[in-house]
């Protein structure tokens, strides 16, 4: 299992601010951090859980050039989770496969 700290986790449309993503295989938990977990990795970004059969390269690459937008934390998860879900690139269900996607 891998745990992830992150400034903002979004999955399906919501955005978790300062939260702990918690993967095992496409097992995923998404909480509010609370306190120091031993083995958690910290990551100064953000987290976006995708669809691996939707997201391409070139929808990455557009990510990659929203995260290089200057914007405060909260605009900059607005701006991810309307492309995210303009382009239907969300997970629509637990056994879709995702594809974590790590933007600073």
């Amino acid at each position: 299992m891998k745990r992830y700290l992150a400034h903002a986790v979004l999955d399906r449309g919501v955005i978790h601010y300062t939260a702990l993503l918690s993967v095992d295989g496409n097992e995923m938990s998404i909480e509010p951090f609370e306190r120091e977990t031993s083995s958690t990795e910290f990551f100064p970004g953000i987290i976006i859980i995708a669809s691996s059969e939707a997201v391409t390269s070139a929808d990455k690459d557009e990510l990659a050039a929203i995260a290089s937008t200057p914007a405060t934390l909260r605009q900059r998860s607005a701006l991810f989770n309307d492309y995210m879900t303009s382009h239907n690139l969300y997970r629509k269900s637990d056994t879709e496969s995702p594809e974590i996607i790590f933007l600073k």
